[in-house]
């Protein structure tokens, strides 16, 4: 198989590498890395250009070619962090944090790790990337990642209880009536009822409420 894709694609070392990626051909990835170094990492596919090829050992759990590519230079981004998420796989997770150990991290990933994240790899991720959890949130965010985590009510404990995020009535006022525009579950409201001490019968208490005949 790896002989006839080595003829297949022609010789051009992108997506020699590319398929290598998707397949886990270890021994062809190695000789078109001796073969034509570091060029097979240049990508001149333009319908590829925003992508990492080390989305495909991810995606199809290669990981001993991903590690291997990483070892020879490939970059790692923070991106590939949604891809591991995606496959819960906790090993890629360990990597990724070690690998990309000094990048800056990057809000539209931790969004969407609020969202799709088991707890504990969202914690992993907090502790190695979000010293300052209130400045994250509230300034570089901007509070979006707390609208995210009411879709994931683990993560949204993990930031108000473990973390200890700071939260005001006002700010529970905001949380709820987002909750309930968005319909988000019972549990996400009653949460917010009483950890932000902000309640359905306060929002009721408002001149024209809209929320009047929530249950």
């Amino acid at each position: 198989d790896q002989v006839i894709c080595l003829f297949e694609t022609k010789g051009d070392p992108f997506m020699l590498a590319m398929a290598c990626m998707k397949h886990n051909y270890a021994d062809l990835f190695e000789y078109i890395f001796e073969r034509y170094g570091k060029q097979i990492f240049a990508n001149n596919v333009v319908l590829c250009q925003n992508y990492s090829l080390l989305i495909y050992p991810i995606v199809n759990d290669n990981i001993d070619l991903m590690i291997r590519a990483i070892e020879l230079g490939y970059p790692v981004t923070f991106d590939l962090f949604e891809d591991a998420i995606a496959k819960k796989n906790m090993a890629v997770v360990n990597i990724l944090i070690e690998k990309c150990a000094g990048l800056r991290p990057k809000t539209s990933t931790f969004c969407y790790a609020v969202k799709n994240a088991p707890r504990d790899i969202f914690a992993m991720m907090l502790d190695a990337f979000i010293p300052n959890v209130n400045e994250f949130c509230f300034e570089t965010c901007k509070k979006k990642i707390l609208i995210d985590a009411m879709q994931n009510i683990e993560n949204l404990k993990e930031l108000f209880v473990s973390r200890g995020l700071t939260h005001t009535r006002e700010l529970g006022e905001e949380m709820l009536k987002k909750a309930l525009d968005d319909s988000r579950s019972l549990e996400v409201v009653q949460f917010i009822e009483n950890h932000m001490g902000y309640t359905l019968d306060d929002l009721r208490k408002v001149p024209k409420c809209k929320y009047l005949y929530y249950p």
